[in-house]
């Protein structure tokens, strides 16, 4: 297993053909848990640390002093159909 970021493509590579296994790619913290993932069983995306986990909301945002919340989101994603909604 992998985290914290996403791992180069070139180590993943490397890494089948050192040990005939694919690195599970993953991302989380201590406060929230994983919230990130490749999936266990299937293809796996190197480059990447995977799509959201059940139940989790991914949210870019940035700063507007503007909005009542202090920030504007960019861009939402969901576990459910992994789209990325434009706001």
């Amino acid at each position: 297993m992998c985290g914290s970021a996403a791992l180069p493509e070139s180590i993943y590579r490397r890494w089948y053909q050192i040990s005939g296994y694919n690195l599970l790619e993953r991302y989380g913290m201590t406060e929230c848990g994983m919230a990130l993932s490749n999936p266990l069983y299937g293809e796996r995306i190197p480059d990447t640390v995977g799509r959201p986990m059940p139940t989790v909301l991914i949210r870019i945002a940035r700063e507007n002093s503007d909005s009542p919340m202090g920030y504007e989101t960019l861009v939402e994603a969901d576990s459910d159909n992994t789209k990325l909604e434009v706001k």
